[in-house]
């Protein structure tokens, strides 16, 4: 185990950097902050570290998909209703 903070998916330069492998995400559907950041890192797998999400929330007994707000569709009825109001 190595001494130091970090989370479990954390780097650690020579220089003593921390560097977070999950948990922060870019999401953008503007095409030219997509090509700052392309040109700022780099275009490819090579420069870019990504992972498919998979979570869940339990609730109702039952598993819902994350984004929960995105999938009420899970829900009893009368618990989609709900959370619309």
């Amino acid at each position: 185990r190595r001494s130091g903070c970090g989370l479990a998916c954390t780097d650690v330069t020579p220089e003593g950097f921390l560097y977070d492998m999950g948990g922060h995400v870019i999401f953008s559907h503007y095409q030219y902050f997509d090509e700052l950041i392309d040109a700022a890192i780099g275009v490819g797998d090579a420069y870019w570290n990504t992972m498919q999400r998979v979570s869940y929330v339990w609730i109702k007994d039952r598993w819902v998909a994350y984004p929960f707000q995105n999938n009420i569709s899970a829900l009893p009825k009368e618990d989609q209703i709900t959370c619309l109001e």
